[in-house]
């Protein structure tokens, strides 16, 4: 009876356990078991351009490491690049020499001797501008430059020193005849006025100063051809600069674009998921003329020319059949 009854209790919980089951089951919605994606090559998983991406990590692999092995004072940034479709792919890099800097005009400028000027409610006005002037020639006398990617501060050694010394030498003395002047033309208004027993006096007070004044005169000229030679040398040394930043810039150009047509005649056939209609086009940033300094110097070379190029062993006609120019 009891092993009955114990059957029996069993029987009933498992059919409630199942009555549970298919409740549950009628109010919650199947889920949906979520599709399984096909695999996908490589290629399209990492997106269109995978290839092409690892064909110019390659090339600009090779550029760099060729301008590193160019001459050790002529230095350029890393590539970079970027990809335009349907127009080709652009390199990017930099010089790190500088071959242009800005001088004051000749090229330490001497400030002129002003014309005598009135005093204005007590204000000497031709000294406050004289201050000014000497003032901006002090500022104008420091020319930062870069030269080889160093930083210098170029103060045309010890001629800029005694350009400045002998203008102050200058300006005192234009003061002193200035003065001296002044002096006269007060002694000439006295002996027109004056009775005759201090005419005589007056006049030979008059030839002093007249002296004094020419051998101020006679110091002022010399200060100032003094000025124009050291002025003369510095202009020389300042063009002698430019000439030797200009041959820097000329050969460092040179060496870039030798680099730049041998690389692609030997590996521009690496690109081979690059358009055969589209272009590499190359930038030389900061690098323009004397005309434009600042301007970037642009190569642009068509696909088809590059691929026509391999193993040929002179790549300077790739070089002068590319668009060049600077912008």
């Amino acid at each position: 009876m009891n092993t009955t009854r114990i059957a029996s209790a069993f029987i009933a919980l498992g059919l409630a356990s199942v009555l549970t089951t298919a409740a549950c089951a009628t109010t919650e919605a199947p889920a949906t078991p979520a599709p399984t994606a096909a695999p996908q090559p490589a290629a399209q998983a990492d997106g269109p351009y995978a290839q092409l991406r690892q064909q110019l990590d390659i090339m600009t692999s090779i550029f760099n490491t060729s301008l590193k092995h160019g001459d050790a004072k002529i230095r350029f940034s890393p590539l970079t690049y970027t990809y335009l479709r349907d127009q080709g792919v652009v390199f990017r890099t930099r010089s790190r020499n500088v071959f242009y800097f800005q001088s004051p005009d000749g090229p330490m400028t001497v400030v002129p001797q002003i014309p005598p000027m009135p005093t204005v409610n007590g204000v000497d006005v031709q000294a406050a501008v004289e201050r000014g002037m000497a003032e901006a020639q002090q500022a104008l006398q420091n020319v930062r430059i870069e030269f080889n990617g160093e930083d210098m501060d170029f103060d045309w050694h010890e001629q800029s020193d005694e350009i400045r010394d002998l203008a102050d030498e200058q300006r005192d003395i234009a003061w002193d005849i200035r003065d001296t002047e002044r002096e006269l033309r007060d002694l000439e208004f006295q002996q027109r006025n004056a009775p005759s027993d201090e005419k005589d006096a007056l006049a030979k007070e008059q030839k002093q100063l007249q002296e004094q004044l020419a051998e101020l005169r006679k110091r002022e000229r010399n200060y100032k051809q003094q000025i124009d030679t050291l002025v003369a040398e510095q202009k020389r040394q300042a063009e002698q600069l430019k000439q030797q930043r200009q041959q820097q810039r000329d050969a460092s150009l040179q060496q870039f674009e030798q680099t730049l047509g041998t690389v692609l005649c030997d590996y521009g056939v690496t690109l081979r998921n690059l358009p055969d209609d589209e272009n590499v086009t190359v930038i030389l940033e900061n690098f323009g003329s004397q005309t434009q300094p600042n301007a970037d110097r642009i190569y642009v070379f068509n696909k088809k020319k590059i691929s026509s190029c391999k193993g040929n062993s002179d790549s300077s006609e790739l070089i002068s059949g590319a668009d060049a120019y600077y912008f």
